[in-house]
């Protein structure tokens, strides 16, 4: 199974992460993020921004979800943020065709909250501020 935490950044889902996989004797966290800096690693990919905005980097998070689910069961916590609604789809899509159970639950704060949870976070706080309220 997979519990994937998605939403705003500043809304909570890494500390909600690491409270799933100490409350749950056989969950794991897998940081989706990964995936995308190991994709980044590898030169002449488009210039897109968002390591999201490559095809690759959503089939690749399905096959290795699927890949270390199939090696040691239990959950994986997923606190990753997708805003663009297409790619949820073709996520949630390819691990259903994988036959993975997905409990989605999305987190909100309040704008005051993100602003002020963001501003103590001195990494990428520019780039956070422009995520935390999508269109």
């Amino acid at each position: 199974m997979i519990i994937w935490l998605n939403g705003s950044f500043g809304a909570g889902k890494t500390t909600a992460a690491r409270g799933l996989t100490q409350a749950l004797p056989d969950a794991r966290l897998f940081d989706a993020e990964q995936v995308g800096y190991m994709l980044g690693s590898i030169g002449d990919l488009p210039a897109l921004g968002d390591f999201q905005h490559w095809p690759p980097w959503r089939a690749l998070v399905v096959e290795t979800a699927r890949q270390v689910l199939d090696y040691v069961g239990g959950t994986l916590v997923i606190p990753q943020t997708v805003l663009v609604h297409r790619y949820w789809q073709q996520i949630r899509a390819g691990l259903a065709g994988a036959q993975i159970p997905v409990r989605h639950i999305l987190l909100h704060a309040e704008p005051d909250t993100l602003t002020r949870r963001i501003d103590r976070d001195t990494a990428a706080n520019r780039r956070r501020h422009h995520k935390a309220d999508p269109e």
